[in-house]
């Protein structure tokens, strides 16, 4: 099974709306256990963003003080399109009341039936909140960016209105964010501007203006190799300033890799990363769907990148970790990469957070095509930093959690006491909702 960037998915779906069709399971171990304490006895969180039909949390992200920002978007039920929707959640699981409207903001970039989905979050160092996504605002999609201030009202020193639109000439989708040390936003995604799809890099500064010290223009397109169609789903900024892009190169055919291209800070491709700034990784050795949803960097420099591959016949969990040359990691399950099978059906990885102890947690959804269950549900596991699966972990290091009918997981935030916090969608309602739920760790 190939799993698309959910970017992707989203643009050729005339509504803009990502549905993956859906379980509580058990833990004998008190690691990987529902935490009865998020959201009192509820402890899974279901939400209504606005007054829409259709809601999907695709990003979260853990505040200083132990608050969560999630990020999706809602369809508001007055007119048709889309618009960027964010829930903050108190460290305890309840809605923030002080946050926006009732502890929600809806944002819309202009126009009647403009598309606005929001993808990815990020937090500055006071506190400020950086949300991205795309915006069909201008009719073609363009990169789309909106500063918060920490009570949810936009912040109007960020390019006046404190949104942002940045169009590359073609369609365009930012799916990834990361702040630099001096609050410089670089955000990442895709564009097919140049012909085909390729990696598109911007960085802003503070102000919301394109930073002309990255790459002469605030710019900079990547074709990973000719002809292919390169879609970014992930960015990370490393402790020397390199920016690490991920995402999947498709080559054609049944052919996808994972794929990552290292720039240096100004925007340069970096020659000190497998001599090209550019690595492609194929799981089967003879062409598989391979595709990156997530990147961390480890405390050591090695980079760790999720997502699913089929090279062992159907969708699991792929984990590949390199060094900080760029090459995999040999002390990683011998090979660089795992793949995880979970019992029941096709799975995947969509995100991925690195514990203080290094383990590595990757959350994403298995799916269960049987007649007495059928759709998806949360899927979790935990690794050892040699890439075994972490047995204290539910046993088994692996945990399915059943909210509803169409449970997907797309982002993972470890709090400072170590609870593992998940966010995504779920349709137990009847229509899809942002859904939460936290893990004892």
């Amino acid at each position: 099974m190939y799993t698309a960037p959910r970017c992707v998915i989203a643009l050729l779906s005339a509504t803009c709306i990502l549905l993956c069709p859906s379980r509580l399971t058990g833990a004998a171990h008190k690691g990987g256990r529902l935490d009865p304490s998020f959201n009192y006895r509820g402890r899974i969180i279901l939400t209504d963003v606005g007054d829409g039909t259709f809601e999907t949390a695709y990003a979260m992200a853990v505040q200083p003080d132990g608050k969560i920002v999630a990020v999706g978007y809602s369809s508001p039920a007055a007119r048709p399109g889309l618009d960027f929707a964010l829930v903050r959640y108190e460290s305890n699981g309840h809605v923030d009341k002080q946050f926006g409207d009732n502890g929600r903001v809806l944002t819309h970039f202009g126009g009647p039936e403009t598309g606005d989905i929001a993808y990815a979050v990020a937090i500055d160092s006071i506190g400020r909140i950086v949300v991205v996504g795309y915006s069909t605002a201008n009719v073609d999609s363009d990169f789309a960016v909106a500063r918060y201030n920490p009570d949810g009202t936009l912040d109007t020193t960020f390019d006046s209105t404190g949104k942002v639109l940045t169009d590359f000439g073609g369609s365009d989708a930012a799916t990834a964010v990361a702040i630099d040390w001096n609050d410089k936003i670089v955000v990442a995604g895709y564009s097919d501007a140049g012909g085909t799809a390729d990696f598109a890099v911007v960085r802003y500064n503070v102000d919301g203006t394109l930073d002309t010290t990255f790459n002469a223009s605030g710019r900079v397109l990547t074709d990973l190799r000719v002809g292919s169609l390169d879609y970014t789903t992930a960015a990370i900024i490393q402790s020397d300033g390199k920016i690490v892009v991920g995402g999947v190169s498709e080559a054609g055919g049944m052919v996808n890799d994972f794929a990552l291209v290292r720039y240096n800070p100004n925007g340069s491709l970096d020659l000190t990363f497998n001599a090209t700034g550019k690595v492609l990784t194929d799981f089967s050795g003879s062409g598989s769907y391979d595709v990156l949803q997530a990147l961390a960097v480890q405390l050591d420099g090695k980079i760790v990148a999720v997502g699913d591959s089929n090279a062992s016949g159907r969708a699991r969990f792929a984990f590949a970790r390199y060094t900080t040359t760029g090459i995999l990691d040999d002390t990683f399950n011998a090979t660089g990469k795992v793949l995880t099978a979970f019992a029941s059906g096709d799975s995947s990885a969509q995100a991925v957070a690195i514990q203080p102890d290094g383990k590595i947690v990757a959350v994403g959804y298995v799916e269960f095509p049987n007649i007495e269950h059928r759709g998806f549900d949360f899927a979790l596991a935990r690794y050892n930093t040699d890439g075994t699966l972490d047995p204290t972990f539910n046993s088994t290091g692996q945990v399915v959690t059943d909210i509803g009918r169409g449970d997907v997981a797309y982002d993972v935030g470890i709090q400072s006491d170590g609870k593992i916090v998940v966010a995504g969608v779920s349709d137990v309602n009847g229509t899809p909702d942002f859904a939460l739920t936290r893990y004892l760790p």
